[in-house]
C-alpha cells in the first residue's frame, strides 16, 4: 500500500518531474556520459537508492562516484547508487559513462528504480505505439543512424570501410549487417567497380600464424547482427583496380539470399587501421 501511495503522489504533484536521462540522443558507438536526472523524492520522502537497468548489448557502463553514496554494478546489467540521501526538496544527477551499440537508428530503455526507504517509485515503462504516455516512463535514449548505414528489407548495413592500398594490390573490406527481422539472411557474394573480384573470407589461426580462407556465406541471425573486421569474416576485394587513398569511399555491392542487393560506400582509412574511427581519450 506505501509503494502504490508513493506511485500516486509522485505522479500526481504537479511539481513533479519524471526520471530522465541527458542527453536524450547520442551516436552510435561512441562513448557518451549519461546524467540520469532526479527531481523528486517519493511522495515526499528522501531518494535513498537509484537502481538504473541497462540496455541489452550495453557491455561497457562505468558509474561516477558519489559522495555519500555506495555504488553496485552488475556487468551488462545495472548500475546502482544507494545512500545519500536526496531530499525531497533538492535536485541531484546520477552520471555514467557509457559505449553505444554499433547498431544505429534505435531507442534503448534504461529503467530506473528510485528507492525513499520503503517507498518505490518504478520509472519503467516502455513507450508502445498508439498508446498514450505512461506516466512513469523509462528513460529513453535514442541512437542516430549509423554514418553511411543503409538498408535492404530487415537489414541495415552499417561501419564500412576498407584499408589504403596500391593499385593492382588487394584489398579488404569491412561492415557491420543487422538482421530486425524475424528469418536468417545470407550474405552469398559481393563486387565493386574498384576491384577484379570480391569474395568473402575468414581469419584462421593456425599455430602462430594467422591464415585467411574463402567462405561461401555468411548467415546473418534473425533478431541479430554480424560484424566484418579485422582477424575475423571479411571481404578480399582482388586485383584492384585504382589504388585506394585515405579519405575516399569505395562502393561494395552485396547481394544476399532474401533481401537482394545493396550497397555501401567503404571509406577509406589508413593502411594499418584496425577500426574505422578512432576514439580520442579512451582505450578499452
Amino acid at each position: 500500500m506505501k509503494t502504490f501511495l508513493a506511485l500516486l503522489l509522485a505522479a500526481a504533484s504537479p511539481a513533479a518531474a519524471h526520471v530522465t536521462v541527458d542527453p536524450a540522443e547520442a551516436q552510435p558507438a561512441t562513448y557518451t556520459r549519461l546524467a540520469f536526472r532526479v527531481g523528486h523524492g517519493c511522495g515526499g520522502a528522501a531518494t535513498t537508492a537509484i537502481e538504473v537497468a541497462l540496455p541489452a548489448g550495453m557491455t561497457v557502463a562505468q558509474p561516477m562516484p558519489k559522495p555519500g553514496w555506495d555504488i553496485a554494478v552488475e556487468p551488462g546489467i545495472s548500475i546502482a547508487w544507494r545512500g545519500g540521501p536526496l531530499p525531497e526538496a533538492y535536485y541531484d544527477e546520477f552520471v555514467m559513462m557509457v559505449r553505444t551499440p554499433d547498431r544505429g537508428g534505435e531507442a534503448l530503455a534504461f529503467p530506473v528504480t528510485q528507492r525513499c526507504g520503503e517507498a518505490v517509485a518504478a520509472w519503467t515503462q516502455l513507450a508502445v505505439a498508439g498508446e498514450a504516455r505512461s506516466r512513469f516512463p523509462a528513460p529513453m535514449l535514442q541512437l542516430a543512424q549509423a554514418p553511411g548505414a543503409v538498408t535492404a528489407g530487415p537489414l541495415t548495413l552499417s561501419n564500412g570501410w576498407t584499408r589504403a592500398a596500391g593499385q593492382g594490390a588487394q584489398g579488404v573490406g569491412f561492415v557491420t549487417i543487422r538482421n530486425t527481422g524475424s528469418e536468417v539472411d545470407t550474405l552469398v557474394a559481393a563486387s565493386s567497380p574498384a576491384a577484379g573480384r570480391v569474395e568473402l573470407h575468414t581469419s584462421l589461426r593456425e599455430g602462430d600464424v594467422m591464415r585467411m580462407r574463402p567462405v561461401e556465406n555468411v548467415p546473418v541471425p534473425a533478431g541479430g547482427s554480424v560484424t566484418l573486421a579485422p582477424g575475423g569474416l571479411h571481404m578480399m576485394m582482388m586485383g584492384l583496380t585504382r589504388p585506394l587513398a585515405v579519405g575516399q569511399v569505395v562502393p561494395v555491392t552485396l547481394r544476399f539470399e532474401r533481401a537482394g542487393q545493396v550497397t555501401v560506400n567503404m571509406a577509406v582509412q589508413s593502411a594499418g587501421a584496425r577500426t574505422p574511427t578512432a576514439m580520442p581519450g579512451h582505450q578499452h
